[in-house]
């Protein structure tokens, strides 16, 4: 699936199951907790921005970066840089911004 052509819409469905994010020292189960689109008008005709959030486990975490991220629905895995946000707790939160 190419990256460009990715939308919330495509995330919305997901929210609430697992992905394999994976990194080059390793990968993690975590959660789809969010696919929130941005709230400010885009011109038609260019994709809207929109955040993925995910919850990790608390070990191993990863580190910022970019990521292959993998879904059973989705046609094949897709490379995103996922940022670790909020203080360090015992469930990471890792979040991608597409624009």
């Amino acid at each position: 699936m190419n990256l460009a052509e990715l939308t919330v819409d495509a995330f919305a469905p997901l929210v609430g199951s697992t992905f394999v994010l994976r990194a080059a020292d390793g990968e993690i189960q975590a959660e789809l907790v969010g696919a929130t689109p941005s709230p400010h008008p885009v011109p038609e005709g260019i994709r809207a921005p929109f955040t993925l959030t995910w919850i990790g486990p608390p070990e191993p975490r990863l580190q910022q970066g970019i990521h292959a991220v993998e879904h059973p629905r989705l046609a094949e895995p897709i490379e995103l840089f996922l940022v670790p946000v909020g203080p360090p707790t015992d469930a990471p939160e890792y979040e991608a911004q597409l624009a």
